[in-house]
């Protein structure tokens, strides 16, 4: 694990604070004014997030108080204990890992990291909740676990339990449990469900194109079957009933095949336009998920900086 621009290390989530954007409103001062602070007692998660932007030092030169910090972290802490929403989870575990390694990069105390893997914990023991949420408290685990090992070798999150007398009476063994490497967990690719969704329909608007062209074929051929009788019935003056019969079914083929023609053109059409949006949202969500405006103002001017996690 190394250093970030000279600041203590970043590792976990790799939180980097890139100032990308200031916009200055009144005054010649270059540097950039405090965060906006949200009132002590805002517990949405829009001014848990502004709360948390408030104590970080990248972000503003006066931050808040660890005091200010550590209430916020366990607020949002609360909060996720309780939340049932996929996305109200996503968006406060997200708080609670940047809170917790806020807090550590100033203090370097190991309980923050031991914080952050109890409720990354309690997100992963969790049943009914979609693979990405799992996927992404996994990470925090790792990467939390991995710092706690290198930088505070020995010591132990929570207490440990007494040993008592053994019994004579004998266990079978069982064997643990296969389990994927940290490292494979980490790099899962996360997909949100609405890009699962896209993908879906722009498969299954595939499929009705394959399905078209099965249909315009056998249309022309149905096309060429009749032309031919036609020119035999002219050649000869008339057409017996085999031939009659024949052009009324081919008749009815392409009547068929027009407007199966004409409906999997429209469906196929429609199918790959809502795919198509749905899977260019899923992507805008996921970078949105992996930055984070944060608004500062003072009597110098104010702007907004953009906070990406990579």
């Amino acid at each position: 694990m190394g250093h970030c621009g000279g600041r203590p290390w970043y590792t976990w989530t790799m939180h980097a604070g890139t100032a990308l954007l200031s916009v200055f409103l009144a005054g010649p001062a270059l540097a950039a004014p405090p965060v906006a602070v949200a009132p002590a007692g805002a517990t949405d998660n829009a001014a848990i997030m502004a709360r948390i932007n408030a104590a970080d030092p990248s972000l503003t030169q006066s931050p808040t108080s660890i005091a200010e910090l550590v209430e916020v972290a366990e607020l949002a802490e609360r909060k996720l204990a309780a939340a049932t929403d996929p996305d109200d989870v996503n968006e406060l575990l997200t708080h609670v890992g940047t809170a917790r390694e806020i807090a550590y990069e100033r203090t370097g105390a190991a309980d923050h990291l031991c914080k952050l893997l109890a409720a990354a914990g309690d997100v992963r023991a969790r049943a009914g909740l979609p693979a990405d949420l799992h996927a992404e408290a996994a990470t925090f685990t790792d990467t939390a676990g991995a710092t706690l090992a290198e930088r505070h070798a020995g010591h132990a999150c929570w207490p440990t339990p007494q040993a008592t007398t053994p019994t004579m009476t004998s266990k079978p063994v069982v064997a643990p449990s296969p389990t994927l490497p940290p490292a494979e967990r980490a790099h899962r690719p996360k997909v949100a469900r609405i890009t699962v969704a896209g993908g879906v329909l722009l498969g299954t608007a595939t499929a009705l194109a394959l399905g078209l062209v099965g249909v315009r074929v056998h249309r022309g051929r149905a096309g060429d079957e009749l032309a031919g009788i036609r020119a035999e019935v002219e050649a000869a003056g008339g057409k017996t009933i085999a031939q009659g019969e024949r052009i009324a079914e081919l008749r009815a083929i392409d009547t068929w095949t027009r407007g199966a023609t004409i409906g999997l053109t429209v469906s196929s059409a429609v199918l790959a336009a809502v795919g198509v949006s749905l899977v260019a949202a899923g992507a805008r969500r996921y970078r949105m998920e992996r930055a984070r405006l944060a608004p500062y103002g003072g009597p110098q001017g104010a702007g907004l900086v953009l906070v990406g996690r990579f």
